[in-house]
């Protein structure tokens, strides 16, 4: 009901706190509404979320996705168990050089509980959000030995683990299953 009070606004920006409305925002504001959801390092996503979101991005990438843009969001899973200090300098390098890239408008690594999630938004190109997603996911899938060898050499108390199941069912470009979803944005053109 208060949103439909609020007028007529062509972004809507929905703080982390509220992501799991998403869908239900949706449904109410419509598909003229540009939604953008924010996130935080350990927001943890599900395909409801990601299939509302035009985008989905980082509070200070935000500005980014705003104005002209037609975001696409791909979304990668990782069945890894890590915490944002035991990624290695050479991933986040890969995320910063990313960002600096013509049509990646964002990109964040988000922490859950028995994943770690890579999310690319490009501008208006599906297959180069993807790729960039996937990417940015096979360097740290391919780091995941050194960090767990790194974690252990510190003895600090949390290991990254992968479950053999998950193990199985991931591989670097493989469509498949891979990207847990993709979110094609509203065309400003």
């Amino acid at each position: 009901g208060l949103l439909a009070d609020v007028g007529q606004f062509e972004v809507l920006v929905v703080p982390t706190i509220r992501l799991a409305e998403l869908p239900e925002i949706r449904v109410v504001v419509g598909i003229k509404i540009r939604l953008i959801g924010l996130l935080d390092s350990d927001t943890v996503l599900t395909p409801r979320i990601i299939a509302a979101a035009d985008a989905l991005v980082a509070s200070e990438q935000l500005p980014r996705v705003l104005g002209e843009t037609n975001p696409v969001t791909a979304v990668v899973p990782l069945p890894l168990v890590l915490v944002k200090t035991q990624l290695s300098q050479e991933v986040l390098d890969l995320a910063d050089e990313q960002r600096e890239m013509p049509l990646i408008l964002a990109n964040a690594i988000l922490f859950g509980e028995d994943v770690v999630t890579i999310v690319v938004v490009a501008d208006g190109d599906d297959t180069y959000a993807r790729n960039s997603a996937d990417d940015l996911a096979s360097a740290l899938w391919e780091r995941r030995g050194r960090i767990a060898g790194e974690v252990t050499d510190q003895k600090r108390p949390s290991r990254p683990q992968v479950s053999q199941d998950a193990l199985a069912a991931w591989e670097p470009g493989r469509e498949d299953g891979v990207f847990y979803g993709m979110r094609r944005g509203l065309s400003r053109a």
